[in-house]
């Protein structure tokens, strides 16, 4: 199952902020972008079915209603 996640808005810009630590996301998508951060360690982000490993001090932007897990 993909489930879209809604974000907060401020007028016409839609946003989420977390910090993940850990964790793993199942296939997904947004209506907005999505920023990943890697503060530390490393990320592994499937994207329309490629494999990514995001490194530590790398950034990764999704589009919307891009299908993603991480």
């Amino acid at each position: 199952m993909i489930e879209h996640q809604i974000g907060n808005s401020n007028g016409n810009f839609h946003y989420n902020a977390f910090i993940y630590t850990d964790t793993c996301y199942k296939t997904h998508f947004h209506s907005s972008y999505e920023l990943i951060y890697a503060i530390d360690g490393f990320c592994n982000i499937s994207v329309d079915g490629t494999f990514y490993t995001l490194e530590e001090g790398e950034l990764f932007l999704i589009s919307p209603y891009t299908i993603h897990s991480f």
